[in-house]
């Protein structure tokens, strides 16, 4: 549904019968779920190379290809991406903690055996050692 300031909703209404509640999210939200908007903006979406980028930018190296790169999740309190690279440059794996838009809570990396105990990350694509 478009709004009259241009922002929008998705709402995720049950079938009849279903105890279900009635879920609404904003387009940028919905979008990062695979479902955007079609009437509003929605927003900045985030793909794996924003994430590659963002290890850039913090100054951390990884040759992690779009293959290489596995979104683990999203912590709920925190709302931080929980982001898992394969790369050379760490043989113990590499864990990112991007944050949200909002969020207040700081970027961090860990290597897969300590993301694991930190959060409960299991990774993907690196095998803890």
């Amino acid at each position: 549904m478009k709004c009259s300031d241009d922002s929008g909703y998705v709402m995720a209404i049950a079938l009849p019968g279903s105890m279900s509640e009635v879920r609404v999210a904003t387009c940028p939200e919905s979008a990062k779920h695979g479902l955007p908007c079609k009437l509003s903006d929605n927003g900045v979406i985030l793909t794996v190379a924003t994430f590659r980028e963002g290890l850039a930018k913090k100054g951390i190296s990884c040759d992690a290809t779009d293959n290489d790169i596995a979104v683990l999740g999203k912590e709920n309190a925190r709302k931080r991406y929980v982001v898992e690279f394969k790369c050379s440059q760490r043989p113990a794996g590499l864990v990112a903690y991007f944050p949200d838009e909002g969020s207040t809570a700081p970027f961090e990396v860990a290597d897969c055996k300590t993301a694991l105990k930190k959060s409960g990350a299991i990774c993907k694509l690196n095998k803890p050692q």
